[in-house]
């Protein structure tokens, strides 16, 4: 069965270079496929788990991670294994879900009262999550972007308790980028017709027009 040819080529986009790990065993060379895997992906994507408009939602911290710091400009990782950072102490902590102009609002407070904060705008057809994000440490400040995602799968190099080595299935949650909103942002936010259009400020700072933007996403 040649299966390329009926993948989708959209999803193919996304496919990042396939390695191929070479590991001596007791009985010969061994090959292990890791890296990204086309194989129903995208069947496996629609009964995806996880989801930012839904529940099992992905975690508000493992988005804020994603992000980065704002001082740092680019953000130093670019994916997180969904399935097992939902459920790691590195990312564990109680959030709330409200709702926001009709959305969700998947909201996370930590104890010195930083906040962080996602709404899910649309899913191009090309499977691009656009998520509006609200990030505070505490003070009067609170950043917004609109930071853009798309799911993977890999396989991954497992080894057991007793030795042996296997490879495992992992769904990636990958940050595509992101388009900053400034202080206080209050406008609204849309996507139609394969256009992501970013309206006038009227918030504390009152922007206005300054704070448009419209991008063609795919």
């Amino acid at each position: 069965m040649n299966s390329r040819q009926e993948f989708p080529t959209y999803i193919l986009q996304y496919m990042v270079m396939l390695v191929l790990v070479f590991i001596g065993c007791s009985n010969g060379k061994v090959n292990y496929l890791l890296g990204s895997s086309e194989n129903n992906m995208r069947s496996s994507l629609e009964h995806s788990r996880y989801s930012f408009a839904r529940e099992e939602f992905v975690h508000p911290l493992i988005v804020r991670e994603l992000l980065g710091w704002i001082s740092d400009g680019d953000a130093p990782v670019v994916s997180i294994d969904v399935a097992s950072g939902n459920q790691s102490n590195q990312f564990f902590g109680e959030f709330t879900v409200e709702r926001y102009r009709g959305r969700p609002l998947v909201k996370w407070k930590g104890p010195d009262g930083e906040t962080f904060s996602y709404v899910h705008v649309a899913t191009s057809p090309s499977g691009v999550e656009m998520v509006e994000c609200y990030s505070s440490g505490g003070g009067s400040g609170v950043f917004g972007s609109v930071a853009m995602f798309c799911w993977e799968y890999d396989e991954a190099l497992r080894e057991d308790i007793n030795g042996r080595l296997s490879t495992e299935r992992r769904l990636l949650l990958k940050q595509l980028g992101e388009i900053a909103l400034g202080d206080r942002y209050d406008g609204s936010i849309t996507y139609k017709d394969g256009l992501l259009t970013i309206g006038p400020d009227v918030g504390w700072f009152e922007r206005g027009e300054d704070a448009v933007k419209i991008l063609r996403i795919q």
